[in-house]
């Protein structure tokens, strides 16, 4: 029995296919929603399917939305208190598994809050948040030396969703600017 070579190229396809990371978020956690989208704003972001898609699959280490910064040059997670309406943002290498530093004393933010199906809310405009450069005695980062931004409003405490845009993040020689994110339940 001959082997037809269509069929061994199909599967082929299929096998690479299902190696590769899919829609699904690199956190494991509903469909990928992460994109650096240039002028873009949250009530207009709307990433590119290319875009959304990852290359690899790389997990958030500290459990929260990863968003690439160019392609594959760095990761920054997003992680939402949502008790606390805190946002937290962890630079990370192109792997997703070191912290890389940064020199900016902060990033802004722009934040729309939406309603469980993702539509924003009525009435509500979005809220600028400035995520401020935070010091870690354990790592030795400080203010201006470090992979960790963080910024709260009360507006944003029980929410279940949001999206929004990171104005300019400065990682590894780099500016990525514009870079849209949403958190999902």
């Amino acid at each position: 029995m001959g082997r037809d070579p269509r069929r061994i190229v199909s599967l082929a396809i299929v096998a690479v296919s299902v190696a590769g990371c899919g829609g699904s978020s690199p956190g494991g956690r509903g469909p990928a929603r992460a994109a650096a989208t240039a002028g873009a704003s949250p009530a207009t972001a709307s990433p590119s399917p290319a875009a959304i898609v990852h290359h690899h699959e790389h997990a958030a280490p500290h459990g929260g939305t990863l968003v690439e910064l160019g392609e594959e040059a760095a990761h920054v997670e997003i992680v939402f208190d949502r008790k606390a309406g805190r946002l937290v943002a962890y630079l990370l290498d192109g792997e997703a598994e070191a912290s890389v530093r940064s020199r900016q004393p902060e990033i802004a933010a722009r934040v729309e809050r939406l309603d469980v199906s993702g539509r924003p809310l009525v009435g509500v405009a979005p809220l600028d948040l400035a995520l401020l450069a935070v010091g870690d005695p354990l790592t030795g980062e400080s203010p201006g030396d470090t992979s960790r931004f963080e910024g709260a409003h009360e507006e944003l405490a029980g929410l279940a969703r949001l999206r929004g845009v990171l104005d300019r993040v400065e990682v590894k020689g780099r500016s990525f600017e514009r870079t849209a994110f949403e958190i999902e339940p």
